[in-house]
């Protein structure tokens, strides 16, 4: 049965901070190799980082809510075939984690 939002602690980090988070890094000269989400939900981090960071080689979100997981995962196969397009090959994998 599927737990709901508040078994969850469910709490999206707003694009916006996403972005503010991101551009800052940018702005340090700080450029990883990976960007790594534990709690990714849907996305909303991955998705920026994929977007302002986009030197990185390698982005991975874990996440245990699946209906998290299908909507990341959809949003992000459309991205794979726009960077793959562009020649900037870049895996990206949201996982169900393990209990």
């Amino acid at each position: 049965m599927p737990k709901n939002k508040s078994e969850f602690g469910d709490f999206q980090t707003p694009v916006k901070l996403a972005r503010e988070i991101c551009l800052l890094l940018r702005r340090m000269g700080i450029s990883p190799t990976s960007v790594v989400e534990p709690t990714c939900g849907i996305g909303n981090f991955l998705r920026v980082a994929i977007e302002v960071l986009s030197n990185s080689k390698s982005f991975l979100g874990f996440e245990l809510n699946p209906e998290y997981v299908r909507e990341v995962t959809d949003y992000l196969r459309i991205v794979l075939v726009n960077i793959y397009l562009l020649n900037q090959p870049i895996y990206i994998q949201c996982l169900k984690a393990l209990i």
